[in-house]
């Protein structure tokens, strides 16, 4: 402070840095000599206020640690780059183990995910200590705790007993040959009892003498692919012995395979027919619209089934019954497909001659109810033609008008004979094979012309509600489906009604989410419930051998829903009808509509 006051402070040098050799200090220039006795004052007054010792012993007495030679200092410098160095050193190597640990845990995890996906373990034997080392997958294969001991006897007894032997002897050619080992054979797991296909592979090693040491090995469960192979062979063997011919092809439906019944049926071999069209087997007897229907169905819901005339290799046409599926890929794309086919050729011919049958029985039992209705128009016939010879041997006066006038009649009930006579022959002799259209309305006109006899003759009392539809379909064989209904439901009611007045037959038809529905029903109390089941049935019957047959109602099945592609369905109901509670039969006939 005292130097401040005297504005000396500009007169004291104070020696530091870079003279570090000198000791701290305070120096008086020659020139300001007169400035001592101030100096040595002020340290007077340090001494007084006892901060003096502190200070000197500071400045003169210690000696600075801080102060170092320069070489002393490089040293210091060199070793303390040496120590980095190594410290980096150390770090570095340290951080890349660190990181070649985690790589190796990673590889460790993925290693151990592989083998649990593939189902698969390691093992290392060790042949001087009759010891195995494993993965936790061959543990859990096996069935065995991981601290258990694992040995040769312990691994034979895990095997299932038909493949112990095979597998000790396999063990000992191997180690016999100096070949490594592969072989597939069972486990039964130990805790679980399942039976489990492995297949197992080692390496041995040998010493110079050529003694087995080590072997190191992978056991992998192989069930879901023996599983799997099993399944195949089944479906090798059912592909090669079933009675249907199958045939598949690619998606370009070139063939690449079929079985031995397509080449008994068809006569054509696998070589002949891979990489050609099935339409190699086409004839001209399945319309256009019939395939144009087929791929719809296979492209819109993925099958197809139904009857069609296919030519075998010789020429000769055959009937099958084929049922194609498409093949999809994983992404839903078609990769092929696949056509089974059973020849019922012969069935047709029986169904041919059941359908002849049918025919014959239904004609026979209308020919004789109409047999009283014929007798009108003969009579006519009869009158008109003894009247005209009457007259000529009694040379009475014939006038020119009652020769026309007997003759016109005489004409008229010939051609209602006629027609009748058409009636039936178009029925009896029309193509099953020939589907065309016709109304709804026409096909009830014909058949009432065939039955109204039938039904008038035994006082049954007929109604319909006809819609105004066009079908495609077979018109003869769906008059001849009806006509048996309408024999079934007058024979129930000529047999359970003896009151003519509530014997009656109603048909009714609509459409019903794009299908035709008719109904026939009837008023003869319905079918027994213990037989309503088997009416359909070829060949049962209720009635007498010498007058039912047993196979109209089953031909009827079998038009609607093999022909059209329909149902049929039958039960009993009651209805009122004249405020008149009533009961009877009821048939339903479903039947799909060709779209416009």
């Amino acid at each position: 402070m005292k130097l401040k006051e005297l504005s000396l402070e500009n007169k004291i040098v104070s020696f530091e840095k870079p003279l570090i050799e000198v000791k701290r200090g305070l120096g008086l220039t020659k020139e300001n000599f007169d400035l001592l006795p101030l100096l040595d004052e002020a340290i007077t007054d340090l001494k007084v206020e006892g901060t003096f010792q502190t200070i000197y012993s500071h400045w003169f007495s210690q000696k600075d640690i801080n102060t170092i030679s320069q070489s002393t200092f490089y040293k210091i410098l060199i070793i303390l780059v040496i120590v980095l160095i190594i410290l980096f050193i150390y770090i570095y190597g340290n951080n890349k183990l660190k990181e070649q640990y985690k790589k190796q845990k990673k590889l460790e995890k993925k290693l151990n995910s592989a083998q649990e996906i593939a189902k698969l373990g390691h093992y290392s034997y060790s042949f001087n200590k009759d010891l195995f080392v494993c993965s936790k997958q061959i543990d859990e294969i096996i069935g065995i705790e991981e601290n258990s001991v694992k040995n040769v006897d312990l691994w034979i007894k895990c095997i299932h007993p038909d493949d112990q032997q095979r597998v000790a002897l396999y063990w000992a050619s191997c180690l016999n040959k100096g070949v490594d080992y592969k072989i597939e054979y069972r486990f039964i797991n130990q805790k679980t009892k399942e039976i489990i296909w492995v297949v197992a592979l080692g390496e041995i090693s040998r010493d110079k003498n050529h003694n087995p040491i080590t072997m190191f090995g992978t056991i992998q469960n192989i069930d879901e692919r023996k599983k799997t192979e099993e399944e195949l062979t089944q479906a090798m063997m059912v592909f090669e012995n079933t009675n249907d011919g199958i045939l598949v092809t690619d998606k370009n439906t070139n063939i690449i395979n079929v079985n031995k019944s397509f080449e008994i049926t068809t006569g054509y071999s696998l070589k002949e027919v891979i990489n050609k069209k099935p339409s190699m087997l086409k004839t001209d007897l399945n319309k256009d619209s019939f395939y144009k229907k087929m791929w719809s169905d296979l492209n819109t819901k993925g099958v197809w089934s139904g009857e069609i005339i296919n030519k075998k290799k010789d020429g000769s046409n055959y009937y099958e019954f084929l049922t194609i599926n498409v093949i999809y890929g994983i992404n839903k794309e078609v990769n092929g497909y696949i056509g089974i086919f059973s020849d019922i050729t012969q069935q047709k011919s029986d169904e041919k001659m059941l359908m002849t049958q049918s025919k014959v029985a239904a004609v026979g039992e209308m020919l004789g109810n109409i047999s009283h209705q014929w007798r009108q128009p003969l009579s006519v016939i009869s009158t008109h033609a003894t009247g005209i010879k009457l007259k000529l041997e009694l040379e009475a006066n014939l006038e020119k008008e009652e020769i026309c006038e007997s003759m016109e009649n005489i004409n008229k009930q010939v051609q209602y004979l006629s027609k009748t006579i058409d009636d039936f022959r178009n029925f009896f002799k029309g193509d099953t094979n020939d589907i065309q259209e016709f109304t709804l309305k026409d096909a009830f006109s014909k058949l009432e012309q065939l039955t109204k006899d039938s039904l008038h003759n035994n006082y049954i009392k007929y109604e319909t509600e006809i819609e105004d539809l066009t079908l495609v379909l077979n018109e003869n064989l769906f008059i001849q489906a009806l006509i048996n209904i309408y024999n079934n439901a007058k024979d129930a009611m000529v047999d359970n009604i003896e009151n003519s007045d509530d014997r009656f037959l109603f048909v009714e038809t609509k459409v019903v989410n794009e299908k035709l529905e008719i109904l026939i029903k009837d008023t003869g109390y319905g079918i027994p419930l213990n037989i309503i089941d088997k009416i359909f049935e070829p060949y049962f019957t209720t009635k007498h051998s010498s007058v039912g047959t047993g196979i109209g109602l089953y031909m009827t099945n079998q038009i609607i829903t093999k022909q059209f592609n329909g149902q049929i369905f039958v039960s009993n109901i009651e209805f009122e009808n004249n405020r008149k509670i009533l009961s009877g039969a009821e048939f339903r006939i479903v039947l799909p509509l060709e779209k416009k």
